[in-house]
């Protein structure tokens, strides 16, 4: 297998690009957009043989600089994507973390005559649905004529699939899920290339659990072993890094419990903000068997500096000092 990489240059979007051509299958090529060459977010991949393509994640970058190759750059998730969407008649999505499905509803505005499926769990799709309306409605530079329409057309396309169940992407490719114990709903991607009477398997990760979690099955190594994956993608931003097997919140609820001490005369001490992925990361917290958190008063979990849910952005009507804090500017 030849492996290669490239800078991949766009317009304004630049980022380093890893190029996989498997031997006897000179159709199919695996192109990375995002989360290699330094960068965190972005996880993206194109696997294309020329005619059509299919998409596994579509993260947000975050509008973050990066560094690749000693040169400073900042990816928009506004900015045209750097391969050509029109060939891509599917979308799979590993998880409902913004760095691997935050730029999808951006994919969806800038290719209006995609049609395709874009398969995901039950719930990812119930995760990232809740917070649909507002990434929506939130996104800089959104054309707001198109937001409902964007909004309507991930709903309409999307395919719930639950793990281990196969289904045809285009001729002659196909994939499942596994669950992969990250966060609800998360799975690896298993496809398999069927050409020249031969099969080409490959496995993308996403981002794996470390196990032990309170109320995610344990990972299926045994389902793994038996994909006999040819091409492995793994995720490994953090793969240098040692966990405990079993894992304490203390240290997370000293850090809020000084929080909250810290400013006690001020008058949003009714609410406890904290970033968390919002609806994604709160369910662990949350079930981690700890009534601590009830001295803390309302709890308002936040997304990347905005609070997730019209609701929690109803109650700030009358907490402006708090809404100033989280968001830099007074409630309009």
């Amino acid at each position: 297998m030849k492996v290669s990489k490239t800078v991949v240059q766009s317009f304004i979007f630049v980022v380093l690009t890893g190029v996989f051509a498997f031997h006897g299958f000179p159709s199919w090529q695996l192109f990375f957009y995002g989360a290699v060459g330094g960068e965190v977010a972005g996880s993206c991949y194109y696997l294309t043989n020329g005619t059509d393509a299919i998409l596994i994640d579509c993260g947000s970058h975050f509008s973050e600089e990066i560094e690749i190759e000693g040169k400073t750059i900042k990816i928009n998730d506004d900015d045209p994507f750097p391969f050509d969407g029109t060939k891509v008649r599917a979308i799979l999505i590993t998880h409902a973390h913004a760095d691997h499905i935050g730029r999808l509803h951006w994919f969806i505005l800038q290719y209006p005559d995609f049609t395709g499926p874009i398969y995901m769990t039950p719930a990812t799709w119930e995760i990232y649905s809740a917070t649909l309306d507002d990434t929506i409605q939130y996104a800089d530079c959104f054309p707001g004529c198109l937001k409902t329409t964007v909004k309507e057309r991930i709903k309409n396309q999307k395919e719930v699939v639950f793990p281990l169940v196969a289904f045809s992407l285009v001729e002659g490719v196909s994939a499942y899920f596994v669950e992969n114990g990250h966060i609800p709903g998360s799975v690896s991607v298993i496809i398999n290339i069927v050409e020249r009477n031969e099969v080409t398997t490959i496995c993308f990760s996403g981002d794996i659990g470390p196990g032990n979690h309170p109320f995610l099955k344990d990972i299926p190594y045994d389902v793994f072993s038996m994909t006999q994956a040819d091409i492995l993608v793994v995720e490994s931003t953090y793969g240098d890094k040692s966990r405990d097997n079993v894992e304490t919140v203390e240290e997370f609820y000293q850090v809020i419990r000084e929080s909250v001490s810290y400013y006690p005369n001020f008058c949003f001490r009714p609410y406890t903000a904290h970033p968390c992925f919002a609806s994604r990361r709160h369910p662990r917290w949350k079930n981690s068997g700890n009534d601590e958190d009830r001295s803390w008063g309302q709890v308002l979990p936040f997304d990347h500096g905005k609070i997730r849910g019209d609701d929690e952005l109803q109650r700030l009507r009358k907490d402006g000092i708090l809404y100033k804090i989280l968001y830099g500017k007074t409630f309009k």
